[in-house]
C-alpha cells in the first residue's frame, strides 16, 4: 500500500459573474479524474476551486449594473444578466471611454472596503457560485474549497515581505523581480513599478497558505498549456523560498478549445455554454 499523503489539486477555476463555457470542461474533468485516481490509490485529496472573484472586471460590472441593471432581473437569471451588463459595458465604452474611469473608481472603492461595492460584489459572487454548483452537480464534481482570488488579497503583503527578508527581491526598471537565471527562466515579476501585485504574487500567497493549512506532499494545477512557462516560474520562486512542497508542484496542461479557430471570449460573446453542452 502507498504511504497516504495529502495532495492539493487546483482545477476548474471559472470567473465569477460569467457563464461556464465549454472551455472550462477540460480543467474540470481532468482535475476531477486526477482527484479520483489519487483517492483510489489511497491519498487524501483537497479539491481546490480557485475561482476568479476579484479584479477590474468587478469595477466594470458594478458600473454596468448601477447604470442598466435591476435587482429583479439578476435574481431571476443571475449569470445571464450579469454577462449581458458586462458585454454592454464593453460595447458602450468604445464611444464612452469615461466609463472606464468610473469602473476603475468602483474597483478602487471595492479594494478600499466600500460598503455598497462590497455588498454588490458579494451578491454577484454568491449567485455565481450557485450557478456553478448546479453545473458541477450535473457533472458529479465537487470541491472542498472555493477560496478564490479575493481570499488571498490580504495574504500577498506577507509574501512580498518574506521575499524581501530572504533577499530574493531585486529592482528592475522600478519593478520588483525574483531572478531565476539558475533555472534558465526569465525573472518573475512580483510587483509592478506602481507597486501593484500580479497573478504570480497571489499564486505564491495561495501556495504558502495551502502549505501551512494542508501540508501537502504534492500540488497539482490543471491549467491550459499556454500557462506552462508561468508555472515553471511559479515553481522556481517557491523553490527559492524553500517551500517544502515546491519540488512536487506539477502543472497538468491541456490544449485550448477554439471555435472556428478563435479563442472563446465572454466579452465578445462567442462562447459555447457548458450548460447547453
Amino acid at each position: 500500500p502507498v504511504k497516504a499523503e495529502t495532495i492539493v489539486i487546483d482545477y476548474s477555476a471559472p470567473n465569477v459573474a460569467k457563464q461556464m463555457h465549454v472551455g472550462h470542461l477540460r480543467s474540470t474533468i481532468i482535475g476531477d479524474a486526477a482527484a479520483r485516481t489519487q483517492e483510489f490509490i489511497g491519498h487524501k485529496v483537497i479539491r481546490a476551486n480557485h475561482v476568479g472573484d476579484w479584479g477590474t472586471q468587478f469595477g466594470k460590472l458594478i458600473t454596468a449594473y448601477l447604470k442598466w441593471g435591476n435587482e429583479e432581473d439578476v435574481k431571476k437569471d443571475p449569470i445571464t444578466n450579469l454577462v449581458k451588463y458586462y458585454v454592454k459595458f464593453h460595447k458602450e465604452d468604445v464611444e464612452h471611454p469615461e466609463l472606464d474611469d468610473e469602473a476603475r473608481e468602483w474597483f478602487k472603492k471595492l479594494e478600499n472596503g466600500d460598503e455598497q461595492a462590497h455588498q454588490l460584489w458579494s451578491w454577484f459572487r454568491d449567485e455565481s457560485l450557485k450557478a456553478f454548483k448546479a453545473i458541477y452537480d450535473k457533472l458529479g464534481v465537487q470541491f472542498d474549497t472555493y477560496n478564490g482570488e479575493a481570499f488571498y488579497n490580504d495574504k500577498m503583503q506577507g509574501v512580498v515581505d518574506e521575499l524581501k527578508d530572504k533577499g530574493l527581491l531585486e529592482e528592475s526598471q522600478g519593478a520588483q523581480v525574483v531572478n531565476l537565471d539558475k533555472y534558465d527562466l526569465n525573472p518573475a515579476l512580483i510587483l509592478k513599478s506602481d507597486g501593484a501585485s500580479l497573478y504570480i504574487t497571489r499564486d505564491i500567497a495561495t501556495a504558502v497558505y495551502r502549505e501551512n493549512t494542508y501540508h501537502p506532499a504534492m500540488n497539482l494545477y490543471v491549467v491550459g498549456s499556454e500557462q506552462t512557462y508561468y508555472f515553471k516560474q511559479l515553481k522556481a520562486v517557491l523553490m527559492e523560498m524553500g517551500l517544502p512542497s515546491a519540488k512536487d508542484l506539477h502543472h497538468i496542461p491541456f490544449g485550448l478549445i477554439t471555435v472556428d479557430g478563435k479563442k472563446l471570449s465572454t466579452r465578445k460573446g462567442n462562447v459555447i455554454l457548458l450548460q447547453n453542452v
